[in-house]
């Protein structure tokens, strides 16, 4: 629809379907408001005119509705802000659905680290078979664990076997010992350095089996046998044995705990893992030192 508006040089109206206008001229384009009335009822105009001097000081004003195109623009721009906004949710729900899938992966890889790292060599990465990043870590992750753990069975197999082979030559030797005791004078040179080469030798016996014991639980292959334990007469076990030891270095021995102290134990590996501990503290404690046993229930366990 177009509009226009004639004015004399003093300002009447010669012609005009505009309700309105500036008193004033306008260089630049100006919207008015050209509502019109059908039957009653109004209908919004909206006119973006140009004011025009004449050479003889008349106006001209002529326009166009632009009505319409003003709501395009409305529309267009409530359109961009529910895009934008659309897009701003669409693009946090997906980095959050990203995250949350990427923190899952990232999650079953943790999983499997801290239970090799707790001794279970068996533990593998879950693979989908989607060929993408993560499956691929995966994959090298597992030949890698499959590897560690084919070296630490090889590594168990030849201890474990080492342990069985030095058992018969060993206990040979221990006869053979004992048999030279026997013949040796009593109080000789010769017997007593024989009694300690038993000693030694019995006590290189116990660290053997307590090794293979312990290869066997690693593999799952020997139970625990828990029985119920006086702990303060093992410690006591422990003193008689290693007194005459401690004697004759000079260290100063003692027990320091009260019954009632009662565990479940088995009883050969804890008293060959306190007998290593004891005699590591009697070789580096030398004359004069002070090393003491003790026991106590905590809260947290034993000490």
């Amino acid at each position: 629809m177009a509009f226009h508006a004639l004015l004399t040089p003093e300002g009447r109206t010669v012609a005009a379907n505009l309700p309105s206008w500036p008193l004033q001229p306008r260089r630049d384009l100006l919207f008015i408001e050209a509502d019109a009335f059908a039957d009653g009822v109004e209908i919004d105009h909206t006119a973006l005119v140009r004011d025009i001097r004449l050479p003889n000081g008349a106006r001209l004003l002529v326009g166009r509705d632009v009505e319409e195109l003003i709501n395009e623009g409305e529309i267009l721009r409530t359109a961009a802000v529910w895009i934008l906004g659309v897009t701003l949710l669409l693009g946090l729900g997906g980095g959050w659905l990203m995250s949350r899938a990427i923190g899952r992966r990232i999650e079953a890889l943790t999983v499997t680290v801290r239970q090799v790292m707790e001794g279970d060599l068996t533990g593998r990465v879950h693979v989908r078979g989607t060929a993408d990043d993560f499956d691929r870590l995966g994959e090298t992750l597992n030949m890698m664990l499959h590897r560690i753990q084919t070296l630490f069975q090889a590594v168990q197999r030849v201890s474990d076997n080492a342990a069985h082979e030095l058992r018969t030559p060993l206990a040979r030797l221990i006869g053979r010992l004992e048999a030279l005791e026997h013949l040796a004078p009593d109080a000789s040179p010769a017997r007593l350095a024989a009694g300690d080469a038993i000693v030694e030798a019995n006590r290189l016996q116990q660290i053997l089996s307590a090794l293979m014991r312990i290869s066997r639980l690693e593999n799952g292959r020997h139970p625990l046998h828990l029985q119920r334990t006086d702990v303060v007469q093992l410690l006591e076990d422990l003193f008689e044995f290693y007194q005459p030891e401690a004697e004759r270095i000079g260290t100063n021995l003692i027990v320091s705990a009260r019954r009632p102290l009662v565990a479940d134990l088995d009883l050969d590996l804890v008293f060959q893992a306190l007998s290593n501990l004891l005699d590591n503290a009697l070789k580096h404690a030398g004359a004069g030192c002070r090393v003491e046993i003790s026991a106590m229930r905590e809260a947290g366990g034993w000490s």
